[in-house]
């Protein structure tokens, strides 16, 4: 995931599998593109549509970088983790597990 991460940073859209849980980090045709796992000619067919800038998704560069500035930031990963601790706080003094 820090790969892809590293990618949107530059406005890098990805190109991945569709299995696992990477798919929940790439939005096809937003942030990059997904094909089908084992398939050599569907991902074939996303680097032609890549490369062909009639072809590709519209707006998907920007899309990538979007994402990244959006989730991943320092002060986003900061918020995040903040939230998690006040909820596990508000759990504890609940008395829940």
């Amino acid at each position: 995931p820090l790969t892809i991460l590293e990618a949107y940073s530059t406005g890098l859209p990805v190109l991945i599998s569709d299995m696992g849980n990477l798919n929940e980090i790439v939005t096809d045709e937003v942030t990059g593109s997904l094909f089908r796992p084992g398939d050599a000619s569907s991902l074939s067919e996303l680097i032609r549509r890549y490369q062909s800038d009639a072809h590709r998704p519209p707006g998907v560069y920007e899309g990538a970088r979007a994402r990244v500035t959006e989730r991943y930031t320092h002060e986003a990963n900061y918020q995040a983790l903040m939230r998690i601790y006040q909820e596990a706080r508000a759990s504890a003094l609940a008395g829940r597990p």
